[in-house]
């Protein structure tokens, strides 16, 4: 059983890095954290291990436990290894966790907590066959997904390898509604139209059929989500593994912008939209025209051709939007298909540091960052903490106020991307080809905004990062939104106790009253709202966040 692991100098998943004093982007909801769950779906080759790829942003090592749930799965797996800022750490697992070509019910799922923050990607690795996912905290997590994925159309358009995975976080029902047309085969039933599985804690159910696009996923309880294809053709004889882990419906958004990778401007790359509501009604804007398309289904989509001037789509209701790039050659080498899913342009930040997957057996071997920005900040764009060349070439996405670039041939090892200026919004997609090799992946994922009242319940899957008491954030600065409250107390208790007296108390700034009696303390209250706004310098005041 292979369960060791190496340290490598390679940083693969975005963390948002601590903020210069300037914002509270640590507040916000993404994919940071301490406690993640996750599976790894079907892959039609095998031979090679699985593989976590793990960082932090943290100033100290992190430890970091990996395991699976010791009484009920068939691999016992409990590992501790220690998470550096300076490096990735890889984790290879054995074989044996990855689902089967069938739909199943299984303990192959994987507990990974640290004791501080942490960013997770997990690697289905094969030769000339790899993809890798961003993997979500628990935080983070909901009961209700919408799935995206592809019919292969190569060599056989019925091919069955289009795959669902989810793991319970506690017991409950899970609903799965399938779309017309679509057929599962579980325990000898062929299930239409949609199917009621009980699942235990830690338990996996993998669905298999021919395309899981459209797939809505409701439970009782909370679940980690993910789609794609165990080995999907699109256009050339080559193929590849395509697995993403899904963002909870409520995290999805009502805007999306896609962009045109230039490495790929004569090669096709389309766009696949699904509805997560009944009567969602769509724009899509290249910038030149504008078309409307009206999704009648819940977990109805609507492909088009990427522009090479990208698009801009608007909808009434949350939509799921995925970039996929068909097989092409690159540099007289197969590159395969490959899917991303698309961003927000209200859910950026302003710093990423990321690395390209380098991975064991691999033939990737070319690695190009696609940079998007928004046009006001194109100057204070900085790549490994260098400005950007003022002579780069930049396209409009669309009619929107981002501009993109590309970064070709970066190295493999350890990248940022930032802005001097921490209300900038700018985003990444990191992709890579070689013989028979492509995968893309975002640098980073925004999740939403912190809830609008503290969980005061601190249950055993909720990540420790937003769940301790309080915790100091930041000296000498205040959020520029006005607080909800303020007085003056006769201690810093005082004041801990006052904020924990208010379920709207999210932040709280507390200064030594100098101006009055000695020992009293001025407390201020703030709300959710002020944890994802600037912040402006105040000296003497200090800046605790609130978890529960």
């Amino acid at each position: 059983m292979l369960n060791f692991s190496f340290s490598f100098q390679v940083v693969i998943l975005m963390v948002i890095c601590p903020v210069r004093g300037l914002y509270m982007l640590e507040d916000r909801l993404d994919n940071a954290g301490t406690d993640f769950v996750l599976m790894f779906m079907h892959q039609k080759k095998a031979g090679l291990p699985l593989q976590l790829h793990l960082t932090t942003s943290q100033p100290v090592p992190v430890i970091v436990r990996i395991r699976t749930p010791q009484a009920l799965s068939e691999e016992h797996i409990d590992l501790l290894v220690q998470v550096y800022n300076s490096n990735v750490t890889i984790v290879l697992l054995p074989e044996t966790l990855r689902s089967s070509s069938e739909s199943e019910r299984t303990y192959k799922s994987l507990l990974v907590t640290s004791d501080d923050v942490i960013v997770l990607f997990a690697t289905s690795l094969q030769h000339k066959s790899t993809d890798s996912t961003l993997v979500y905290p628990t935080d983070v997590l909901s009961n209700e997904y919408v799935a995206v994925s592809m019919l292969s159309d190569k060599p056989n358009p019925a091919f069955i390898g289009s795959t669902v995975g989810v793991v319970a976080l506690e017991f409950g029902m899970v609903s799965i509604y399938l779309p017309d047309g679509i057929t599962v085969l579980f325990d000898n039933i062929t299930y239409t139209a949609k199917m009621h599985i009980t699942l235990n804690k830690y338990e996996v159910f993998h669905l298999v059929t021919t395309d899981v696009t459209g797939i809505i996923i409701k439970a009782n309880i909370n679940l980690a989500a993910f789609s794609g294809h165990s080995f999907i053709k699109l256009g050339d004889p080559s193929g590849d593994h395509m697995e993403v882990m899904l963002p909870p419906i409520q995290s999805l958004g009502r805007q999306y912008m896609v962009a045109k990778k230039p490495s790929y401007q004569y090669t096709p790359e389309f766009i696949r939209v699904v509805s997560t509501s009944i009567a969602t009604n769509i724009n899509i804007s290249d910038g030149v025209s504008t078309s409307a398309v009206v999704l009648e289904g819940k977990g109805s989509y609507y492909d088009f051709d990427l522009p090479s001037t990208g698009a801009l789509l608007t909808a009434n209701q949350s939509i799921l939007v995925a970039q996929i790039s068909r097989s092409r050659c690159i540099d007289g080498t197969n590159g395969d298909p490959s899917m991303s899913l698309a961003f927000s342009p209200e859910f950026l930040s302003s710093q990423y540091t990321f690395g390209v997957p380098a991975t064991f057996d691999s033939n990737l071997d070319k690695y190009n960052l696609l940079i998007v920005v928004e046009a006001i900040y194109l100057e204070h764009v900085q790549f490994d903490g260098v400005y950007l060349d003022p002579h780069v070439s930049w396209n409009n996405v669309a009619d929107s106020e981002f501009l993109t670039t590309e970064i070709e041939d970066i190295t493999a090892g350890r990248h940022t991307l930032s802005s001097d200026q921490p209300w900038a919004r700018l985003a990444g997609v990191v992709h890579g080809f070689g013989g028979g090799e492509h995968f893309q992946t975002a640098i980073g994922r925004y999740l939403g905004e912190p809830r609008g009242q503290i969980n005061t319940t601190k249950e055993e899957n909720v990540d420790v990062y937003r769940q301790s008491i309080l915790s100091l954030r930041y000296k000498d600065y205040l959020p520029s939104e006005a607080p909800f409250y303020n007085t003056t107390s006769e201690s810093l208790l005082m004041c801990f106790t006052l904020c924990l007296d208010y379920s709207a108390c999210y932040l709280l700034a507390t200064r030594p009253d100098t101006d009055d009696v000695i020992g009293q303390v001025i407390c201020v209250l703030y709300t959710t709202v002020a944890a994802s706004g600037h912040l402006q310098s105040e000296p003497g005041y200090t800046l605790y966040r609130r978890f529960a």
